[in-house]
């Protein structure tokens, strides 16, 4: 199955091999537009806080957005009983945090969901940040709507955040959509050259070698011996 599906993303994205993976400085270039060419201080939240989350989670777009601008369906939409904003502790130091419930991941057809940990950065992308910021000003949080909503109350769709990654940002670098979010990091951790595959597989829940096709860096292995050999030369 594992094979069917690599096979399948290979022809898949040799047709589109003209769209783009969200990268940092494209990051940086969205937050940049989000401000200077929205007017809506909840869309230019609500935009920043979903790409954030989407990019740091590696999500799906259907993970996260309903698939119908004025419905949602409560298994597979997320809501804001799927959300848990917590303080933890790492390595001694305090740290935010969000649990992100998945009700139906891709890989698990029976339900069983699965919980992804998004982690405060501080950094200008840090998904904690632009999140509470969109919770606390703009959100109302009732337990069984949807989390990402539109000031007019309709749901946050896939289309919709392609249409403005078009007006915004694709006529000038490419083709950029909201699936485009699910290989940044991967293909910022294979850029860095010193993470595992099997750690690359396991932050966007890959159960096989599929995640080749969203990383969009050739020689993830050569690139990792090279930077240690730089290491040890240092």
């Amino acid at each position: 199955k594992g094979k069917q599906h690599s096979k399948l993303l290979a022809e898949k994205l040799s047709q589109n091999n003209n769209k783009l993976t969200m990268g940092i400085p494209i990051m940086k270039l969205l937050k940049k537009r989000l401000t200077t060419e929205l007017t809506d201080k909840h869309l230019k939240s609500l935009y920043w806080a979903y790409a954030t989350m989407a990019w740091s989670g590696s999500f799906r777009c259907n993970e996260l957005l309903s698939r119908r601008a004025k419905s949602f369906n409560q298994q597979t939409t997320l809501l804001w009983r799927d959300i848990r904003m917590r303080k933890e502790t790492h390595e001694g130091k305090p740290i935010n945090t969000i649990e992100v419930f998945i009700k139906s991941p891709k890989i698990d057809k029976v339900g069983a969901g699965d919980i992804i940990k998004i982690f405060e950065t501080g950094s200008f992308m840090c998904p904690y940040r632009a999140f509470n910021r969109y919770a606390t000003n703009f959100a109302v949080q009732e337990q069984n709507k949807p989390v990402f909503v539109l000031p007019s109350g309709n749901c946050l769709t896939g289309e919709r955040v392609n249409a403005v990654l078009k007006n915004i940002l694709s006529r000038e670098i490419g083709t950029l959509t909201s699936h485009s979010f699910r290989a940044g990091l991967p293909t910022e951790m294979a850029l860095a050259g010193c993470f595992e595959e099997g750690q690359i597989m396991s932050l966007g829940r890959w159960s096989s070698d599929a995640y080749k096709h969203y990383v969009k860096t050739p020689l993830l292995r050569r690139a990792h011996f090279a930077k240690q050999m730089i290491d040890r030369m240092a």
